[in-house]
């Protein structure tokens, strides 16, 4: 029963980085199933009824079906293997058993790698594989009764692995890369805060959250004439009552510049739920990754993936001058807006001038001036009304909207962006990442002679919003990074160097790799390049092969024989080669010589080898004694 709690607690292990992707109820079925199986084993009374097991196999695959509305989308998949892993130890009786429970948690493990190409999770595949050979020796020695030696650490890194390396580093490099999806239709569950529609108390509830939205790294320096980081996502123009969302506008195939464009900065997108894609102002996209069409909205100045991201994306950009003046396309939907109250057209008399200037800084100064709070616990809001007369606290979003709604009524175009503000660096790589809690609203405003101008109402009410640039804190980092906050920065750096180096290396790195190998060793075309490919694995394969069989015959106790024999060789007896250790034993008894300590070697020899007497360490010696 020891071994089958190992195999336990293994599976909880591979388990546990799924909960960090997977929703909370599946979260909540593994723990279920765990603490069902660890009282079965540590409590021998509580046998589960065979009808209830299966009934509970047959109900998971119809619960994932219906919560995923698919099994072959990836989150769906790991569930389903996860929930099946921990049930399958109720049934682990014997090797064929085990082996299929060790072979269910390297599957887990693989699944984690749709979801992460970090340096940390590296680390903890490289570490769940170790436990797996351990796992799998342990294994062999229980059904071959091999010595305890048999698990030596230095078994754990013996020839065999250092024999794979090779294998290992030709399959990275020359296995095809597959640009292929599972299922269809977009994930329950996103990375990612940004929306593109906003109903008002929506960003505060991101306020608490550290999930990473994206990563920018600046090639050529941080932009001189950016006060703030605003990254622009998606512009809303739509407005009901005190919520926003996108126009259905025309959108072109983007063209993409010359292949010399500059790149001033590098933007590393987690999955999400939405295409929009996030720039500074004023910047335009050099560079995507491939297999992904680009939109580019002319009248917002936005891009936007043709189809939702389920990975890692990486795109490059630039920063250009002011662009043309673009008055806005719809303009109906512009300055469009419900009728205002008697109250609130008091307020528009006291606020509006002929200078639209003059305009956006009394509504400014109207926030200033009476008491306005920024929070995150703000009330809900029925009306613009109740906002600015009944409460004076809001979030980004609710001085947004309001700021938009009030300049609208007086008849200055105006929209709500959202997008990001601010992010967090390493100095260590000048990486910055933009958490789900830097989600931001703010407003632009058209104004003839200037075009569209960013306004954040929010720098108003709370200055330090504003602030651009911020260093990781050590508890975002992992590792213990509150303890040894330097090198949790440092490792920080070399995992954002490991993510990209993972997501280049795509179909076209892998082909210009090939292609410099074949150049490298003056090969005419890509099948001799293959061919001689599969003829190393097959050399790797033979010699494994060959290396394995002599080790085999390298055991203590086929050591000790041959031992013996060689001694014997000395004295002018030898065995032939079709001759068994029982006849060579029988044929020594005929010989007249004091051979009967050789004898009764033969004879321990023989119950150690055939019949599994655990005495190689003993047999060793006694070979050496021989003279």
């Amino acid at each position: 029963m020891k071994h089958v709690k190992l195999y336990f607690f293994f599976i909880l292990f591979c388990i546990l980085p799924h909960t960090l992707f997977l929703p909370w109820d599946c979260t909540f079925i593994f723990a279920g199933f765990s603490a069902w199986v660890a009282i079965s084993m540590f409590q021998k009374q509580f046998i589960p009824h065979p009808l209830l097991k299966r009934s509970v196999i047959l109900l998971i695959p119809v619960y994932f079906l219906y919560r995923f509305s698919t099994l072959a989308d990836p989150d769906a998949a790991s569930a389903l293997l996860c929930s099946v892993a921990i049930l399958k130890i109720f049934e682990v009786y014997s090797y064929r058993d085990a082996m299929i429970t060790l072979l269910m948690s390297l599957l887990i493990v693989m699944f984690f790698l749709i979801h992460s190409y970090s340096l940390y999770a590296a680390i903890y595949m490289f570490a769940t594989f170790i436990v797996f050979i351990y796992l799998l020796m342990d294994l062999q020695r229980k059904k071959y009764r091999l010595s305890q030696s048999f698990l030596k650490l230095r078994e754990l890194f013996s020839y065999e692995m250092l024999i794979a390396l090779p294998l290992l580093v030709s399959l990275f490099i020359f296995f095809p890369r597959f640009s292929t999806s599972f299922g269809s239709g977009e994930k329950i569950i996103s990375n990612i805060g940004f929306t593109d529609r906003i109903d008002l108390g929506q960003m505060m509830s991101l306020a608490q959250s550290d999930r990473t939205a994206f990563k920018v790294q600046f090639l050529r320096g941080r932009p001189s004439s950016m006060e703030n980081l605003y990254f622009r996502g998606a512009v809303l123009t739509i407005n009901q009552n005190l919520s926003w969302k996108k126009v259905d506008q025309s959108k072109q195939l983007y063209s993409f510049p010359e292949r010399d464009a500059p790149k001033n900065y590098r933007i590393l997108l987690f999955p999400q739920q939405k295409k929009s894609l996030f720039l500074l102002d004023n910047s335009i996209i050099t560079e995507i990754s491939p297999n992904h069409l680009l939109f580019f909205n002319k009248d917002e100045s936005t891009f936007s993936l043709g189809d939702v991201p389920d990975d890692l994306l990486q795109y490059y950009a630039t920063i250009q001058k002011k662009q043309d003046f673009l008055p806005p396309s719809q303009w109906d939907e512009q300055v469009n807006i419900p009728p205002p109250s008697k109250e609130l057209k008091t307020l528009l008399v006291t606020l509006k001038n002929k200078n639209p200037r003059d305009t956006i800084e009394n509504v400014l100064n109207y926030f200033r001036s009476h008491n306005f709070s920024y929070s995150t616990q703000a009330p809900e809001y029925k009306s613009i009304d109740d906002f600015l007369f009944h409460n004076a606290g809001g979030y980004c979003e609710h001085y947004a909207s309001v700021f938009t709604i009030l300049l609208r009524l007086m008849k200055i175009p105006s929209r709500v962006v959202a997008g990001y503000l601010g992010a967090e660096s390493n100095p260590y790589d000048d990486t910055f990442v933009v958490r789900d809690r830097y989600a931001h609203a703010w407003t632009e405003v058209y104004i003839d002679g200037e075009g569209w101008i960013r306004v954040d109402p929010t720098a108003i009410i709370y200055p330090q919003r504003l602030q651009a640039f911020r260093q990781i804190p050590s508890s975002s980092l992992p590792l213990l990074g509150s303890l040894f906050s330097d090198s949790a920065l440092f490792f920080d750096s070399l995992n954002n160097r490991f993510e990209l180096f993972m997501l280049n290396f795509n179909q076209d790195s892998q082909y210009s790799t090939v292609s410099r190998i074949v150049q490298f060793l003056n090969l005419k075309n890509i099948k001799t390049i293959v061919v001689f490919f599969l003829l190393l694995i097959l050399i790797a394969i033979l010699f494994i092969f060959l290396w394995k069989s002599e080790k085999m015959n390298r055991d203590k106790t086929t050591q000790a024989y041959h031992i013996a024999l060689k001694k014997l060789k000395s004295k002018g007896i030898l065995k032939y080669p079709n001759e068994g250790p029982k006849e060579f034993q029988n044929r020594l008894k005929t010989l007249d010589k004091n051979l009967q300590p050789y004898i009764e070697f033969i004879d321990a020899y023989i119950l150690c080898r055939f019949a599994n007497r655990p005495i190689q360490d003993e047999l060793y010696k006694k070979a050496r004694k021989l003279s």
